[in-house]
């Protein structure tokens, strides 16, 4: 892409509006430091005791209006809907109808993938075009819940839930809503599952099969996962749990749709909870992500940790997220999490944001890119929170982040006894590498250790590493930003990449490691054995599309 700077002009009248707000603020009393940032305007330089603790909604609005001018006159467009890829799908509500469209395919040599919620990266889903290939979505009984066992002594239950059943509402799929969710479901009958991710758009076939997890070494998605049933590679049913046969059970559970389509998932669901605890901003250097020990005593002594990275020159602060459960009693009286972009506004003002910076720090000035980004994201902001657990776990849910907030994601999983050597690694490439930071954040969260053999936790708990790229960026480029990352971390021996996001291309090589067949064998001591019994899943290789195929080397039989 073209790298286009905003002219001189444009730069001095953003610092001219940028004054002119200030002299108001502190004219209006606002509980902002102006004086810091007039002295920062006009003399260039940044002191890290500048804080800003907000600013009025007058005073943002104009200096918002100024700056979404600004940048439509750069030609850029801020989006206002995104839709998922609905074209040509096939839609199953039964197991029958799935067997069916699977005997089609190997009869016609078509490829067949699952359409989930369109999460992961398209290449992860879908066939590219060229190759012969389905999408199915499921419907019906394959996204219903059946409620089985309960268990009152330990107060659980046991359900079996449809694949293609969503985790929480998914906005881009017409079809989802609150009262077919798997989460409000749960909580609606007192119970609930002990991790969520980011966000719960997901369907639980799609949360399952590509390792998601959420900010938690005390939980992890295979915690309630007892067995699975799929339509294999010639049509057949097969059922799978952890007790009867857990070498297929394990194998099968991460699969990315290779091993088959899953068309139920049994479940156990443990009492409902609240979440209890706080967020912030603060300066790196008073983070929980200020060193690898202040890191693994945040994530030990609490449920729930995750931290974004804003690293960008100036900027150098952590929204930390911390949380605990708590039952449901009058003891613990529900507070609401309150996201920082809850609000439509709040979710065009951090775009707006994100354009500004990028044009501004493409114009080496860093500064004014980090007072603009300190104005929507202040140091010293912070909010103590106890909210039902299906609200405070995926939060980014409160969001626009499938509009307007949409991030493509590269997410690294190294060992969690490395959370040093990764800080380290980090701060030197932020330090020599203005671009690396970016015009968001990096987000770095725990995962807890997991029995499936192609999980990216799998024999060890981690730390994750998820570089923000901002879907509309009009500078610069996502492989290239993401590679920055790649090129310093992939180097470490346990370094594994998330299923479902962004990989560098099969070929390139970092350190010793060259991505592809290779790369996936040494990251994973179970894989020949996972290859081995996928053979048997899908002999003719109806689940595998060409980027799998390079990437696992999985020869048609």
């Amino acid at each position: 892409m073209t790298e286009t700077v905003p002219p001189l002009d444009q730069v001095e009248k953003l610092s001219a509006l940028l004054q002119k707000v200030a002299l108001n603020a502190e004219s209006a009393n606002q509980k902002v430091n102006w004086g810091s940032i007039l002295k920062l305007l006009g003399t260039n330089e940044h002191s890290p005791g500048d804080v800003l603790n907000g600013v009025g909604e007058d005073t943002l609005e104009e200096l918002l209006e100024f700056l979404y001018i600004w940048i439509s006159d750069q030609n850029t467009m801020i989006p206002t809907k995104w839709e998922a890829d609905y074209t040509n799908l096939v839609y199953c509500s039964t197991v029958e109808e799935v067997q069916a469209k699977v005997k089609e395919c190997l009869s016609n040599g078509s490829i067949l993938r699952i359409a989930g919620a369109q999460h992961s990266t398209p290449e992860a889903v879908f066939a590219p075009e060229g190759e012969k290939a389905i999408r199915v979505k499921l419907e019906g009984d394959l996204r219903a819940i059946e409620w089985l066992d309960k268990d009152p002594v330990n107060d659980t239950i046991t359900l079996r839930v449809g694949a293609g059943c969503n985790l929480g509402i998914d906005p881009s799929d017409p079809n989802s809503n609150a009262s077919n969710s798997l989460t409000r479901q749960l909580d609606a009958r007192g119970y609930a599952l002990p991790i969520l991710g980011g966000m719960s758009h997901q369907t639980i076939g799609g949360y399952m099969s590509t390792s998601t997890a959420g900010g938690s070494i005390d939980f992890g998605c295979a915690d309630s996962i007892l067995a699975i049933e799929l339509v294999d590679g010639q049509g057949e049913v097969r059922k799978l749990d952890k007790v009867t046969n857990p070498d297929e059970f394990n194998a099968a559970a991460v699969s990315m749709g290779l091993f088959g389509v899953f068309t139920h998932i049994t479940i156990t669901a443990g009492k409902k909870y609240l979440v209890k605890g706080k967020e912030e901003t603060v300066y790196r250097q008073n983070s929980i992500i200020k060193s690898g020990t202040d890191f693994l005593n945040a994530v030990h002594q609490n449920h729930y940790v995750h931290n974004v990275w804003f690293a960008a020159e100036f900027v150098n602060s952590v929204l930390q997220w911390t949380g605990n459960q708590v039952a449901e009693d009058p003891g613990n009286p529900v507070v609401p999490y309150v996201h920082p972009l809850e609000s439509r506004n709040m979710n065009y003002a951090a775009a707006t944001t994100f354009l500004a910076t990028a044009w501004l720090t493409y114009d080496n000035a860093p500064q004014l890119a980090a007072l603009i980004f300190n104005i929507i994201q202040p140091v010293g902001s912070s909010q103590n929170f106890c909210d039902h657990w299906y609200r405070a776990l995926p939060n980014d849910d409160l969001a626009l982040i499938d509009v307007v907030i949409r991030v493509q994601f590269t997410e690294i999983w190294i060992d969690l006894e490395d959370a040093q050597k990764v800080f380290d690694t980090l701060t030197t490439l932020f330090k020599n590498d203005l671009f690396a930071a970016g015009n968001f954040g990096v987000e770095i969260y725990p995962g807890k250790k997991s029995p499936f053999w192609m999980s990216m936790s799998y024999g060890r708990d981690v730390i994750r590493i998820d570089p923000y790229w901002w879907e509309y960026n009009v500078i610069g480029d996502l492989d290239d930003y993401f590679d920055k990352f790649w090129k310093v971390l992939l180097p470490f021996e346990s370094a594994r990449l998330h299923w479902g996001k962004h990989w560098p291309a099969v070929g390139k090589t970092y350190g010793s490691r060259t991505i592809g067949p290779g790369f996936v064998e040494e990251s994973y001591p179970k894989f020949g054995e996972w290859k081995a019994l996928r053979a048997q899943f899908d002999p003719k290789n109806v689940f595998v599309t060409k980027y799998w195929n390079d990437l696992l080397g999985l020869e048609a039989e």
